[in-house]
């Protein structure tokens, strides 16, 4: 069962823009994650390659990681 998801999204040259821990959706199987500004190299610039990472741990401490490239 996972506990806990952060996700990450970073620039196109690897910077950090922002980074939050998902909550469980009412749905109790869907996790949302809300940015908390908006950020220009993501909102209108698709030719850049942003990334995103999910990460997701589950209660005995096992971690997966995914990361894809937002173009």
């Amino acid at each position: 069962m996972v506990s806990e998801v952060i996700v990450s999204m970073f620039d196109a040259q690897g910077g950090l823009l922002e980074e939050g821990t998902a909550k469980l959706h009412d749905n109790d199987i869907d996790w949302v994650c809300t940015t908390q500004k908006q950020h220009a190299s993501i909102s209108g610039r698709r030719e850049a390659e942003d990334k995103l990472r999910v990460s997701a741990s589950d209660l005995p401490g096992n971690k997966s990681e995914r990361e894809a490239v937002m173009a």
